[in-house]
């Protein structure tokens, strides 16, 4: 990161500093009112500041003009560096004086071969570098000066003379060098600068040197920097590049730097603990949903938050300006990254018990400091064990490794080493391979940069040894450890250490303590390691018994205690449900969201149509440009006259009329049917052909149907009699083939459309096959009995194969094809899956889906009954069976579990994790199930056909039939693309609305309450009929923002919404086509409770003799009937 240099852009941007007691945001704001003429945008404005009231202005010459009167505007002066008693000031004199003198110690030791050949020594600026990183000649100036200096040359000679080659205004600056340092001359540049270059020349000729040490930038700019160079050429010396070198002596660390470094280490630690943790332990306190994502914004935003200002200002004297966020980072839950990077993820912060990691990274005054700590949640034996292991191995590291002159590789080994020897004596810890889950690099030098490849200590590192007098940032942890719960979790510390000229270390963020009371969470209800080793008799019996305590020690202080979801849903009268002041924060957010949704439907529908609207997802043919033939000699040459014959091969229907024989195209055919006419004595085929209005062949907008010409007419039906029954019932039997065999031609069609093409999948045929075995899928790939298959990973996707009767079939998933993916355990279900939800339809068998699903039964499917009611709960064979199960769901879930981490290494496909704090039921298809809640979706797997809904394409919720006195609630959500149908959630329990609420709200979904259900496909309808009156309305505000209103749209009854039905694209993916009876079996979730038995009404209460003499009696009529 780098912060000299601005990045210029449409907007002017001012770094903010002191300057005659205003401040420069009076200068941006003045520029951002006014509005940006072309000549302020093109201006490119780079402010260099500090403190003491002094600003540095560089602008290009053809934009003076403009700066100046923008400057007058705003009455803030530039002001000009010059000589004053301030200026002393400014450059450290005593620091730069060390530094210079360093160089040449550096220089003439010899610590550097290849720097201490040449004589001469010179460095090369251009203009200001607007790359984001710094480069080494601007770290060197930094490092030097505490300023960069542009378009400068600085010329060290081995003999102790230092000559700086600038601008006039430079040279004032720097005035304070010459005053103090005797080996300091500095030059003022004109425009020509040939005396200079020949004193310059002179100068170095007397160094006798046939080499010159060089530090320049091969991107750098400027007529000056070329001038420069091209006198170096000119000299005809050998260029040594000494980057390399120069990067080792910027990691000295003088008095001055200190100082600056233990500052930016306490304000890393306030920034830490006054935001970062505060915020986690609100969340868990008060058990709100807040993001990964959120809560790190929240330390990037720092100078926002109030109190933190208040701290750094008082208790440190610090200056806000100088003090930048690099990263900051917050991980929670089953998936953890040791890495220095700011955590982009939107996952939840999790409530269960586990690890939370949180870290912060600051610059301030250039000079980079770093914390990280770890967080305990309900912690078991076995994590307490780890985090105490670490903050040893940290201690050993800090007292036996970090010894001046020794090779960063051994310092690695060295704590391996006592990883590998030590962790016996924790008894959790015994049976993991530890050294597996430790980090790989477990430190690195922090500066001026925060990590350079060239520093970091790791077990190759073999050719850079520890220093002294230098920083670094040491970092413990092990990442992703296998918990005995099978869930993961992770250990992480991190310091930023200072070691003196006697290789004594100092911790300078000691500010936080590591000590396992001061980090440790207990929340309520949570079960001890030793509840969870008794076996199920001692369970059962003192459950009631026992009740966990709270933590003494709880960080913080904190003075509330974190009640579990399930304690709060019980207790009617808690906090989740009185405290207005959440409410009134909740409504006003709301307030901010509807307003911005307003403006984005307004953005959206500015040029008439949605962006959301796509009007290519259908291939849908007109029916007039359907044809059967082209020419009369291509009919069946075996037609015989006044009988129906049917055409496979040109797709149609030939009908005699009138002694003719007309073709029909079966597309235009809605359906037929053959009956028996008893007063005739007649057999009656009757066609229905597809006419306007009845919705059949287009279930949408486009009208399919051809434009007639007046006083012609639709043919909407034809009837014909016949007396042979058998030839009607053929007719009827091949048409109805042939309509599906059409259809299934216009569904692979449009699969194998070349805009729809899908790529090949190149196949592992080297190295570990990664295989899942025993699977089912669904849709099924084969009609009829499921077969088992196999799933393996390839290097672009995935294939499934089955085999049934010798015919082998494939499914092929490519990686960049998969929009959502799940992972579900069989924890408390019948079945284990992993289902993907895709970005365009492939072909499964026969049928067009979106929605893979490859699963495995888990457990008794089915019990014998009459062998359970001679059994008790302490039956030895029926808790061998329980075992025995669970221990099989245990294998399936470590195999599937496997798999998935290694689909996510090769993929860097994220699967979608639940969050368990946002689980509510409810009914999305036909049955009620549990609704889950992921980071992009919400979903349910389980049943089929599959419930899942993509959180961004969700433009409001409407909560309806919200009433006091109701026990449940339907929500609805509208989608952006307001030709598509709602999708609902029926009947969820009142219980979880406030949860609802609060999480819709996270991620910025406007929400709507009602009491009534609405007929949202008449509503859609209006909507798309009259979109200017839609927006001019403010939009769905204007109909479902007054809450004592009664709605027009009511619903009478919510069936009524099939005049507003899903086109055949969206059919194909959900209707029978896709997910006919065969596959809408229910996989039923396990219950703790008792299930529903539903009776068959005719034998309610029949004994089993009357049961019996029915039987007899339907038995006797069957042999009557043969």
């Amino acid at each position: 990161m780098n912060s000299f240099a601005m990045k210029s852009g449409k907007t002017l941007s001012v770094l903010v500093g002191k300057i005659v007691g205003k401040t420069l945001s009076l200068l941006a704001g003045n520029i951002i009112n006014k509005g940006e003429s072309e000549k302020e945008k093109n201006i490119n404005l780079l402010i260099r500041y500090k403190e003491y009231n002094c600003l540095y202005l560089l602008y290009e010459k053809e934009h003076k003009g403009a700066i100046n009167t923008l400057v007058k505007q705003t009455g803030v002066g530039s002001t000009k560096l010059n000589g004053s008693s301030k200026m002393t000031e400014l450059l450290d004199i005593e620091n730069a004086k060390a530094k210079i003198n360093l160089v040449f110690s550096y220089w003439k030791n010899g610590d550097s071969k290849e720097f201490s050949k040449s004589n001469i020594f010179c460095v090369l600026s251009g203009k200001s570098s607007k790359d984001e990183n710094a480069t080494i000649q601007e770290q060197f100036q930094m490092w030097l000066l505490g300023y960069q200096l542009t378009e400068t040359f600085f010329l060290f000679l081995k003999n102790e003379k230092l000559i700086i080659l600038t601008s006039d205004k430079k040279k004032k600056f720097l005035q304070p060098l010459l005053e103090n340092i005797d080996v300091v001359e500095v030059l003022e540049r004109n425009n020509d600068n040939i005396d200079n270059f020949e004193k310059i020349k002179k100068t170095i000729e007397d160094s006798k040197s046939e080499d010159i040490a060089i530090l320049k930038d091969t991107d750098a700019t400027g007529i000056f920097f070329e001038c420069c160079y091209d006198f170096i050429k000119k000299l005809n010396k050998f260029e040594l590049d000494v980057s390399n070198n120069i990067k080792h002596l910027l990691n000295f660390r003088s008095d001055s730097d200190m100082k600056i470094q233990k500052n930016g280490s306490d304000i890393a630690c306030i920034i830490l603990k006054s935001i970062l943790i505060t915020t986690i332990e609100n969340a868990l306190d008060s058990e709100e949903f807040e993001s990964h994502e959120m809560i790190k914004d929240k330390a990037l935003k720092f100078h926002e938050n109030k109190k933190c200002i208040i701290k750094l200002r008082d208790k440190l004297k610090v200056d806000i300006d100088d003090i930048d966020v690099i990263y900051s980072n917050v991980q929670s839950g089953n998936k953890f990254i040791l890495n220095y990077k700011n955590s982009n993820d939107k996952n939840y912060l999790s409530q269960n018990e586990g690890t939370i990691l949180v870290g912060i990274g600051i610059k301030y005054k250039e000079l980079c400091c770093n914390i990280t700590r770890t967080l305990l949640l309900n912690a078991k034996s076995q994590h307490k064990e780890l985090y105490n292991f670490t903050v040893a191995i940290e201690k050993y590291i800090i007292k036996e490794c970090l010894i001046v002159s020794m090779s960063y590789s051994d310092v690695y080994k060295k704590a391996v080493n006592y990883l590998k020897s030590n962790k016996r004596e924790y008894s959790s810890l015994c049976d993991i391979d530890l050294e597996d889950y430790f980090v790989k690099c477990i430190g690195h030098v922090i500066g001026l940069e925060f990590m350079e490849k060239e520093f970091l200590i790791t077990e190759n590192n073999v050719n850079t040894v520890i220093e002294k007098n230098t920083s670094y940032n040491l970092s413990v942890g092990f990442e992703n450890v296998h918990g005995y719960d099978k869930n993961n979790f992770a250990i992480w510390i991190s310091d930023t250490i200072f070691i003196n000229d006697k290789g004594e270390v100092t911790i300078l963020t000691d500010a936080i303590s590591k000590e396992i009371n001061t980090i440790s969470y207990e929340l309520e209800d949570s079960k001890s390691d030793d509840e969870d080793k008794t076996d199920v008799k001692k369970e059962i019996k003192n459950e009631d018994k026992k009740k966990t305590g709270i933590s003494a020690s709880i960080l913080n202080n904190a003075a509330s205690v974190i009640v579990s979801d399930r304690l709060r849903r019980r207790n009617k009268n808690s906090l989740a449900h009185n405290n207005e002041q959440e409410m009134e924060e909740l409504n006003r957010r709301q307030n901010e969201l509807k307003e911005k949704k307003m403006n984005e439907i307004k953005f959206r529908f500015s040029k008439g149509t949605s962006d959301y609207k796509d009007l290519s997802k259908k291939n849908i043919k007109k029916l007039e440009d359907l044809k059967t033939y082209n020419d009369a000699d291509l009919l069946p040459r075996d037609l015989k006259p006044n009988l129906i014959c049917v055409d496979n091969k040109h797709e149609c229907i030939l009908l005699p009329i009138n002694g003719a024989h007309i073709p029909f195209h079966v597309s235009t055919i809605k359906n037929l049917s053959s009956n028996y006419e008893d007063n005739n004595d007649i057999f009656v085929l009757r066609i229905n052909f597809q006419v306007p209005g009845n919705q059949s062949v287009v279930k949408g907008d486009f009208n399919a149907f051809p434009t007639l010409q007046q006083k012609e007419m639709y043919i909407k039906e034809l009837i014909f009699k016949s007396n042979d029954e058998k030839h009607l019932q053929i007719i009827v039997k091949q048409v109805k083939e042939l309509i599906k065999q059409v259809k299934q031609k216009e569904v692979e069609a449009d699969v194998n459309d070349p805009k729809h093409a899908q790529d090949k999948l190149i196949l592992n045929k080297s190295g570990r096959r990664i295989i899942l075995r025993d699977l089912m899928t669904r849709p099924n790939i084969f009609t009829g009995r499921k077969i088992l298959g196999t799933l393996e990973l390839h290097s672009n996707g995935l294939r499934y194969s089955a085999n049934s009767r010798g015919n082998t079939e494939h499914i092929d998933i490519l990686f960049d094809d998969i929009k959502y993916a799940f992972y579900q355990p069989c924890d408390g279900q019948l079945i284990i899956l992993i289902h993907f939800h895709l970005k365009r339809y492939i072909m499964v068998g026969k049928k067009k889906t979106l929605d893979v699903q490859f699963y495995c039964e888990a457990g008794t499917q089915i019990d014998d009954l009459d062998r359970a009611k001679a059994r008790n709960v302490y039956d030895p064979d029926e808790m061998h069976d329980e075992m025995k199960e669970r221990e099989q769901k245990n294998k399936l879930n470590l195999i599937f579990k496997n798999f998935v981490q290694q689909m996510q290494d090769i993929s860097k496909i994220e699967f979608e994790i639940p969050y368990p704090e946002l689980t509510f039921s409810g009914v999305p298809n036909k049955s009620n199930v549990e609704i889950f809640v992921t980071a992009n979706t919400i979903n349910h797997l389980v049943e089929w056909p599959p419930f899942i809904l993509s959180v961004e394409d969700i433009e409001i919720a409407s909560l309806e039939r919200v009433h006091h006195g109701l026990r449940n609630f339907d929500m609805i959500f509208v989608f952006k693309d307001y030709t598509k149908p709602v999708k609902r959630i029926d009947v969820i329990p009142t219980e979880y609305i406030d949860t609802i609420k609060k999480w819709l709200t996270t991620i910025d979904i406007v929400y709507y309450e009602g009491k009534n259900n609405l007929q949202w496909g008449n509503i859609l309808k209006t909507i798309l009929a009259d979109i200017d009156s839609f927006v001019n309305s403010k939009g769905f505000d204007g109909f479902l923002g007054e809450d004592d209103e009664e709605d027009e749209h009511s619903a009478e009854d919510e069936d009524e919404d099939d005049e507003y039905e899903v086109d055949e694209s969206e059919l194909s993916a959900e209707d029978d086509s896709d997910y006919d009876d065969s596959e809408e079996e229910s996989l039923a979730t396990e219950s703790d409770g008792e299930g529903e038995v539903e009776e068959d009404s005719e034998d309610e209460g029949l004994s089993w003799d009357e049961l019996e003499e029915r039987a007899k009696k339907g038995q006797k009529e069957k042999k009557k009937k043969k």
